[in-house]
């Protein structure tokens, strides 16, 4: 099987070995109207993950799912806040 990523993603699996730090992007949750969660996880998931990751910082977004193509600045600044 062949992984690929995107130039974001390189770069920020890059930036991550070099800093030598854990970060989990969340967005805050939101939920339809029945009640399906529009997220990845939700607000108690991601703060149990960083938990279990242990030396990681969890950093809450007001975007969509796919941070960082449709919102890449929000993306960005959450990653230099690691420098």
């Amino acid at each position: 099987m062949t992984t690929s990523f995107s130039g974001t993603d390189s770069s920020l699996i890059a930036f991550a070995l070099y800093f030598r730090k854990n970060l989990f992007l969340h967005t805050k949750e939101s939920f339809t109207d029945d009640g399906i969660l529009m997220a990845a996880s939700s607000n108690e998931q991601a703060r149990r993950a960083v938990e279990l990751i242990g030396d990681c910082e969890l950093i809450e977004l007001s975007s969509n799912h796919d941070i960082h193509r449709f919102n890449p600045k929000v993306f960005l600044d959450a990653i230099l806040k690691m420098q």
